[in-house]
């Protein structure tokens, strides 16, 4: 299985949509990123909260997205470490 990084830098605490498609006829794509959880909250268009009883939400660390599909989601940025102070 082939792995691609790409970075994208994001300000501490902020939180951004991401809508993510897999326009590949044949491959799998395991999403990940780093440090944080994906709150999911449409898969192919269709927000989550849209069936009877369903959340309007889903978070996780990775979700598998096949061939065709897309999903949308919100990550938010790292949190902002504080360096140690010294008297």
């Amino acid at each position: 299985m082939a792995r691609v990084g790409r970075r994208f830098a994001s300000p501490p605490g902020e939180r951004q949509f991401w809508r993510v498609v897999n326009a590949g006829a044949d491959t799998y794509l395991d999403l990940q990123v780093d440090n944080t959880t994906m709150q999911i909250i449409a898969l192919d268009g269709v927000p989550l909260a849209s069936g009877v009883g369903t959340p309007a939400s889903m978070t996780v660390t990775h979700w598998v997205l096949p061939p065709g599909s897309r999903v949308e989601f919100i990550v938010t940025g790292p949190r902002r470490v504080r360096a140690p102070t010294y008297a």
